[in-house]
């Protein structure tokens, strides 16, 4: 049996935020983000996602598709990082994953090109927003500039 319904994104992978991205006649649906097979509640109330919930959660792919749905404003404030330092558009945030996931160490930037915010985990000795971002181009020893790492 064929869908009655199907939605897909631009780049063609089944998706849908306004109801299943897949719907048969005889009723059954089911619910797509970015080609990721979601439940629901990811694609339609993630609002309503926890902490716990994201972080609980297994699946790679999944985990992703919750984080894009309630952004990374959103998920700073549901794990209420510690601030440690601040350079411009840059913070280095301590986050308490689990109760045995203590003090992960987390970039926070600002993506200029599309004015988006990015979280990406760095090395728990990172004390400073530089000394993540000499981290991350790979030479501890250079003192690295944002610019140089796009």
């Amino acid at each position: 049996c064929r869908p009655s319904e199907i939605n897909k994104n631009s780049r063609g992978q089944l998706h849908s935020t306004k109801g299943p991205a897949a719907k048969w006649p005889s009723g059954e649906v089911y619910w797509f983000l970015n080609g990721i097979r979601v439940n629901k509640k990811i694609a339609m109330t993630p609002e309503k996602l926890t902490k716990e919930e994201i972080l609980g959660e297994k699946n790679v792919d999944i985990r992703r598709e919750m984080l894009r749905q309630i952004g990374m404003e959103r998920f700073c404030a549901l794990t209420n990082p510690k601030v440690l330092d601040k350079q411009g558009d840059y913070e280095l945030l301590s986050i308490d994953l689990s109760d045995t996931l203590k003090d992960c160490r987390f970039l926070k930037m600002r993506n200029p090109s599309i004015a988006t915010w990015h979280v990406e985990g760095v090395e728990r000795e990172c004390e400073t927003v530089q000394a993540s971002l000499n981290w991350r181009a790979g030479d501890t020893k250079k003192e690295w500039k944002p610019i140089q790492l796009t």
